[in-house]
């Protein structure tokens, strides 16, 4: 029974730590989006049966292209597109560093131990998260000023299909760095954690972690990353596909989206469970992590 009444409270616990993660995230991506919608809906767009929020339509395909037309006229600071990134990496570091605490607070610990461990480690956080971002904004930049080049010196070799595969495997090279930028990363932030190691020792061990675990760690991450593409698209698919929508309709579609967040989080808070267990493994260890 005392095994069973301490599965009961981590489950709990567990509960309550995904329901922190929905607020956070869901509170974030409101505070974003709302203000810019109801900057930059036209009267067309308010003039339509479900006004204001076409602009959330699947995707937020119709907010994007209005942002895209309107959004530098109406809205100059959005050109300071660096200072909203660092914005959103901050506000990012900060719920990892909370979430990641919780996670990693063992039972009997001093009541919030893990709010303490976290405003330590959100320095080293934020660094790890800037790394990372760094990382992947320069492999892309790279890799897009090298595509329009790899047809010239392909095509006269290869030709007209060997240019396009070659275009293929440069977009799988930068998906693939960009996945392992990804992963070492949240290992880093969770050696961060585990450990309250600094950024430059958090990043060695999170490669040192996936050198010797590579298989799990690439077997968590695909599994998380396959799981928040999958899911919003196959809901997406099956939500109807209606011109007008009534007030009940939209109130459906509305806990349908909220769920399948509230699942995401679940699903992120699994890979970063994991994460902090890997990290915990000796080096070589084969076995599975042990539970917390």
């Amino acid at each position: 029974m005392s095994c069973l009444g301490q599965h009961e409270r981590t489950a709990r616990s567990r509960l309550g730590l995904v329901l922190l993660a929905y607020v956070l995230r869901g509170a974030t991506a409101l505070g974003l989006t709302w203000p810019l919608a109801k900057a930059l809906a036209p009267p067309n767009v308010m003039a339509l049966p479900r006004m204001d929020r076409e602009l959330f339509s699947p995707g937020a395909r119709v907010l994007l292209q209005t942002l895209a037309e309107q959004g530098f006229p109406r809205l100059p600071w959005l050109r300071w597109g660096w200072a909203l990134g660092g914005v959103l990496l901050v506000i990012g570091a900060i719920g990892a560093a909370v979430l990641l605490s919780a996670l990693a607070n063992r039972a009997g610990a001093k009541p919030f131990a893990w709010w303490r461990a976290a405003t330590r480690a959100l320095p080293t956080i934020v660094a790890i998260s800037t790394f990372g971002w760094l990382t992947i904004v320069a492999v892309v930049w790279v890799a897009r000023t090298t595509l329009p080049i790899v047809p010239a010196f392909i095509y006269p070799l290869l030709g007209e299909k060997g240019a396009d595969a070659a275009l293929v495997v440069v977009a799988l090279g930068v998906a693939f760095v960009a996945l392992l930028t990804f992963i070492i990363t949240d290992l880093a932030r969770a050696a961060a954690i585990a450990f309250e190691a600094g950024a430059r020792t958090s990043l060695s061990i999170g490669m040192e972690v996936f050198g010797s675990h590579s298989g799990k760690c690439l077997a968590g991450a695909a599994a998380y990353l396959a799981a928040a593409v999958i899911l919003p698209l196959g809901i997406e698919a099956l939500l109807p596909k209606t011109s007008v929508s009534t007030s009940a309709i939209l109130v459906a579609v509305t806990v349908i989206h909220q769920l399948t967040t509230f699942t995401l989080c679940a699903l992120h808070l699994c890979w970063w469970s994991l994460a902090l267990k890997i990290v915990r493994m000796p080096p070589g260890a084969n076995e599975s992590p042990e539970e917390d």
